[in-house]
């Protein structure tokens, strides 16, 4: 078979610099998430938690001796024992008016649609972006209505009168309070004087801040993990901030996003049990157990707002289960949703106007205050979907425009002081110590890459899909067979810990040289011993454990040796810590290459073609992929026929160069041991030796496939079923 033109090289390597980015990273086969899927039964949820807040308000006001049970220390009794004192006491009734539960369902909702596992999805910013956007999404709105609720004082549309638990607040507002409170004072520091009840708001933000960053910072780490961090986390902020109960039910709602798909099972007796403790009362017969708790606690309200949290989490667990999702999801409940948050927002403002006013003329009529009611209820409706319209909607618009143009450049910004402490402070700080503590340290923070998903290809595209991927391809391969442990994530982090290895590696190399290293090249020297020096050596190699040594062996042998390398590393696309990370790797080990060097093949294939003519060694990375379309060669790959890029084949080809394949492996005693096949004359056909050597390959990764930390790109191969009858060629 006649050698291939020189211009099938050159195509490679053209080829190779096409689509060398997407095939380094692995991001051609990657698929961009997207948003967080709509919940419709949640909107359902929060439009009847925000009309049970418009109505218990308005109790308050008009029958304020009905929430006696609720809160015995701000209503009293009624005055008269009343007929209809049983139906009231009932929990599927008092849970209508019973604001406190409504608002620990507004938290338990909140933390549950913040942390909804589609928004960890790589690479999605979510939790960034919403972060950045919460101060908009709600100052913006927040601010109308602040500033709404003055302006109906200012111009005496609220009449000057107490009226049940409604007091005459307004008469002490000043302009330059308002504009504070509106600004900046609702939010970050409770202020809440002009509208009431915007006070859970002041906790809701701060706390779905805290939620947010804490997902940011570990919403990468595995589940379990993931739901301990926020277990602690929401625990601290209940016990630093002042509204414990609906802390609490935010995180504990965002805890319950992050468990498995709850079975359907037992969904209804949740709802009951969410029912009975979100009706909570004093004094009820329904509760009498209450009074031992409450001796135990040692204050009555510690045992209402233990069931508001409980009835809340479980209520949403409920709905997460599908109980009453048809129903949620009724047209008209969607539509409350929607408005819900300026319902929340315009509903004071029409209770101590509309309300009021209409009450004291109608006060003294029979059923008066049912007709108030119904009033009120729809100029409520009407104000919060013209505030819905005109103010909210705009709001959230600003907010995620904001969001957009701001999360990828604190992203970038973040991941590069990361990476310089990583790469600049860190690993430079671990070669310096001893072997021993050097690779248990280093193993500490493969750990913590493997946890938060941080390697280096993953902070370059800001999509962190190499754990995802390489779970994926290691439940595949044990499918079929290989040897990898039950526990799936114990061999992805095996992964991690192999290139955290290879990193510290290169520090130690520029720091000690071989000083630091315990090696056994006795298989490498004999097998080099071989050849004849007369003909160049392509060695074949791959990203399997110690590689970074192990091409350095060759030049320890006393063989000038060259590496071909992509000059992907210099691309400015990756962050500047790793650029440097990969000079400082080519420069201290180009100083053990008896005179050669690592050679950029996009640049560098001509110093390459005449080092084999020299007779000289030059490694190829040979488990690269290949692109469908462009230059590669088939061989058995794991399990299928797969497509590798060529390089090292052509190179052999075109200078009628020997073959050989290497790898090297850390063993348990910290040495390295290298592998390798014996030399393959170039009198032999080079497609044959080229399947002997893959062969050979393949057989070190089937033994030891966590240590492959190409493994996550196994997928992005170009695959074809082996052909019928295939045999396994002999390796070497």
């Amino acid at each position: 078979m006649p050698p291939p033109a020189p211009t099938d090289t050159i195509a490679v390597v053209a080829d190779w610099r096409r689509y060398r980015f997407s095939l380094v990273m692995g991001i051609h086969a990657i698929h961009r998430p997207s948003h967080p899927a709509r919940q419709p039964e949640a909107d359902g949820l929060r439009g009847l938690a925000a009309l049970n807040v418009v109505i218990a308000h308005f109790v308050a006001a008009f029958w304020p001796t009905v929430l006696h049970g609720n809160y015995p220390n701000s209503f009293g009794p009624a005055a008269a024992p009343s007929h209809w004192d049983w139906l009231l006491q009932l929990p599927i009734v008092n849970i209508w008016f019973n604001g406190a539960f409504a608002v620990a369902v507004f938290f338990a909702l909140s933390g549950h649609v913040l942390a909804q596992p589609d928004a960890t999805a790589p690479g999605s910013h979510v939790f960034w972006r919403r972060a950045i956007a919460r101060w908009p999404r709600l100052g913006l709105p927040v601010a109308a209505g602040v500033g709404g609720t003055y302006a109906l004082w200012v111009v005496g549309a609220m009449p000057h009168h107490t009226f049940g638990f409604l007091p005459d607040y307004a008469q002490s507002l000043g302009w330059t309070d308002v504009l504070a409170e509106a600004a900046f004072g609702v939010l970050w520091l409770g202020w809440s004087h002009t509208n009431p009840p915007l006070w859970s708001l002041h906790w809701e933000f701060i706390g779905s801040m805290a939620l947010l960053v804490t997902l940011a910072l570990w919403g990468r780490w595995p589940r379990l993990w993931r739901g301990i961090v926020l277990l602690f986390s929401g625990a601290a902020m209940a016990w630093l901030g002042g509204s414990s109960t609906y802390l609490l039910a935010l995180f504990g709602g965002a805890l319950g996003a992050q468990s498995v798909h709850r079975p359907h099972r037992g969904r209804w007796l949740v709802l009951v049990l969410a029912v009975y403790l979100g009706g909570f009362q004093y004094d009820n017969p329904w509760y009498g157990w209450s009074n031992a708790l409450s001796s135990y606690w040692g204050n009555g309200w510690q045992a209402k707002e233990l069931c508001n949290l409980l009835g809340a989490l479980l209520l949403v667990d409920a709905v997460r289960r599908g109980v009453l999702q048809r129903w949620l999801c009724w047209r008209p409940l969607q539509w409350l949703g929607q408005i819900s948050f300026a319902l929340y927002l315009v509903h004071f403002a029409v209770l101590m106007s509309v309300a009021l006013a209409l009450g004291l003329v109608v006060r003294s009529w029979a059923g008066g205050a049912w007709l108030v009611l119904v009033v009120y209820l729809a100029v409520c409706l009407l104000a919060a979907a013209l505030f819905e319209r005109w103010v909210d909607r705009p709001a959230v618009a600003v907010s995620r425009r904001l969001a957009k143009s701001a999360v990828p450049r604190a992203t970038r910004l973040w991941h590069r002081v990361l990476l310089y402490a990583d790469y600049e402070l860190l690993l430079p700080f671990l070669a310096c110590l001893p072997t021993t503590w050097a690779y248990r340290a280093g193993r500490w923070r493969s750990r913590w890459h493997y946890a938060t998903s941080r390697d280096w290809a993953e902070l370059t595209i800001g999509q962190p899909y190499v754990r995802e991927r390489a779970t994926q391809v290691c439940m595949a391969l044990r499918a079929n067979g290989y040897p990898i442990p039950e526990h799936i994530q114990s061999a992805v982090q095996e992964r991690y810990h192999t290139v955290g290895r290879e990193e510290l590696d290169v520090y130690r190399f520029d720091r000690h040289g071989w000083r630091g290293f315990s090696t056994h090249l006795e298989a490498l020297k004999a097998a080099l011993q071989q050849r004849d020096r007369q003909r160049g050596l392509v060695a074949l190699t791959l990203h399997f454990d110690k590689s970074l040594v192990g091409v350095t062996g060759i030049g320890l042998c006393g063989e000038t040796t060259h590496v071909a390398v992509s000059s992907i590393t210099e691309d400015l696309r990756i962050d500047w810590s790793i650029r440097q990370f990969f000079l400082r790797k080519y420069r201290a080990a180009g100083k053990l290459m008896c005179g050669g060097r690592f050679t950029y093949i996009e640049s560098g294939l001509r110093q390459l073609l005449k080092a084999l003519r020299r007779g000289e060694v030059v490694c190829v990375v040979a488990d690269a992929p290949a692109t469908p379309e462009g230059a590669g060669v088939w061989v058995p790959w794991l399990g299928q026929e797969r497509k590798l890029q060529e390089l090292g084949l052509r190179l052999a080809l075109e200078t009628h160069s020997d073959m050989m394949g290497v790898a090297c492996i850390h063993e348990a005693d910290g040495s390295a041991t290298w592998h390798c096949t014996p030399v393959l004359p170039a009198t032999q056909d080079a497609h044959a030796r080229y399947q002997q050597i893959m062969a050979f390959l393949e057989q070190l990764v089937c033994q030891q496939p966590s240590r492959w930390w190409a493994m996550h790109q196994l997928n992005d191969y170009p695959a074809r079923p082996l052909p019928n009858g295939y045999t396994t060629p002999p390796s070497c």
